[in-house]
């Protein structure tokens, strides 16, 4: 039934709201549940976003199109070509890019290399929402380290 109060906001969860914004970010994941949630969330955060589902096929996009790509969001472990290989391919075409590492074990080993080696943050899986919003709002606008 209607009624004439006020509607009343739903209870705040204590973390931040996710950021809206626009860019392009690619997503290079094997997991077409995990392509679908990050393109269907971040579009509703204002991004254009693009999706692959193996290394080879990122690489083969990012060396036409790194100029249109405002980070990508890199799984580590796919088919074709792994999360690790993929990185260091993407870098010799352009070095500038954003790179965030997205995993679901743990940081050390390829992850922790792939920091080491210039990319910006790792996203740890299963996320929420929000943490993806935040993750790549911080990426983006992280400076560029210099050697």
């Amino acid at each position: 039934p209607a009624s004439e109060a006020a509607p009343v906001a739903p209870a705040c969860s204590g973390t931040r709201e996710p950021r809206w914004e626009d860019g392009h970010v690619r997503v290079v994941d094997d997991e077409f549940p995990v392509r679908k949630f990050m393109r269907t969330g971040l579009s509703r955060l204002g991004y254009r976003v693009s999706c692959v589902s193996n290394g080879a096929a990122a690489v083969k996009y990012f060396a036409r199109h790194h100029g249109d790509v405002d980070l990508v969001i890199l799984d580590l472990t796919m088919p074709k070509m792994d999360g690790r290989d993929c990185y260091y391919a993407m870098q010799r075409v352009d070095s500038r890019v954003p790179v965030v590492v997205a995993t679901g074990n743990a940081i050390e080993g390829a992850a922790q290399e792939l920091l080491d080696a210039g990319a910006r943050l790792v996203l740890k899986k299963p996320f929420r929402l929000d943490h993806l919003g935040e993750t790549v709002w911080t990426a983006i606008r992280q400076p560029q380290e210099t050697s």
